[in-house]
C-alpha cells in the first residue's frame, strides 16, 4: 500500500474503535409501571380469595356429614388436578413450578384459578388448613402472569414478579403487610432487587386495599 493508502486505513481503524456502541434507550417509568400492575393485580387477586373464602366458611358443615363430605371435597380436587397437577398440597409445588418452568400466560391464570378453586372447595367440604402457602402460590401465579405480559420472560425476572405477588397477595389475606413482605423475603432469602420491589409493591397493595 502507498502511504497515503495507509493513512486513510489507520484512520478508518480508529474511527471504528472510538465509536461508541449503539444502545436502546432505557424506557422511563417502566419498572413504577410495572411494580403498580403487580399491586393492582394482587389486589383484586386478594380481594377474590377473600370473598371465596368466606363464602366457603360461611357455612360450616355439621359434624354428622364430615364422614362424607370430606372425601366428597377430595374427589373433586382430584378431579381438578388432572387438569392442572400443581394443585394438591399446600401450593408448594405450585411455586416451584412457577419459579422453575417456564410458562405461558394462559397456563399461569389456569393454576391460579384451579388452586383458588380447589382450596375453596376444601373449606366448604369440612377440610381444615390454612391459607398462607395457598395465598403464596396464587400470588406467584399472578406475579408471574404480570411478568409474561410486559415481556419479563428471563428466569431472574419471572421470579421477581413471582415472589413480589405472593408478598402483595399474602399481604391482602393475612391482614398482615409487613409479615407477608418479611416471611416471602426470608422464604426465597431475597436479593437486594426483590426485596425493593415487594416493598414497594406491598405498599401499594396494602393502600390499595
Amino acid at each position: 500500500l502507498t502511504r497515503p493508502e495507509r493513512m486513510r486505513d489507520q484512520m478508518s481503524d480508529k474511527d471504528e474503535q472510538t465509536e461508541p456502541p449503539e444502545t436502546d434507550p432505557e424506557p422511563q417509568g417502566k419498572e413504577p409501571a410495572q411494580v403498580s400492575r403487580r399491586a393492582m393485580l394482587a389486589s383484586t387477586g386478594g380481594g377474590l380469595f377473600g370473598w371465596c373464602v368466606t363464602a366457603a366458611r360461611r357455612r360450616p358443615v355439621p359434624d354428622r356429614a364430615i364422614w362424607w363430605t370430606v372425601p366428597l371435597g377430595s374427589a373433586l380436587v382430584a378431579v381438578i388436578a388432572l387438569v392442572v397437577p400443581q394443585v394438591p398440597g399446600n401450593g408448594q409445588i405450585m411455586v416451584q413450578s412457577v419459579l422453575q418452568t417456564p410458562l405461558l400466560l394462559t397456563t399461569l391464570g389456569l393454576m391460579a384459578m384451579a388452586k383458588l378453586l380447589g382450596t375453596a372447595i376444601a373449606l366448604r367440604t369440612g377440610a381444615t388448613g390454612g391459607l398462607l402457602t395457598p395465598s403464596l402460590a396464587v400470588g406467584a401465579c399472578l406475579g408471574a402472569m404480570v411478568a409474561v405480559a410486559t415481556g419479563n420472560v428471563t428466569a431472574g425476572d419471572v421470579a421477581v414478579f413471582a415472589m413480589t405477588g405472593a408478598g402483595c397477595l399474602l399481604a391482602v389475606t393475612q391482614g398482615a403487610p409487613l409479615f407477608a413482605l418479611a416471611f416471602t423475603l426470608e422464604l426465597v432469602q431475597a436479593p437486594a432487587d426483590l426485596i425493593t420491589a415487594a416493598c414497594a409493591a406491598v405498599w401499594l397493595t396494602w393502600a390499595g386495599h
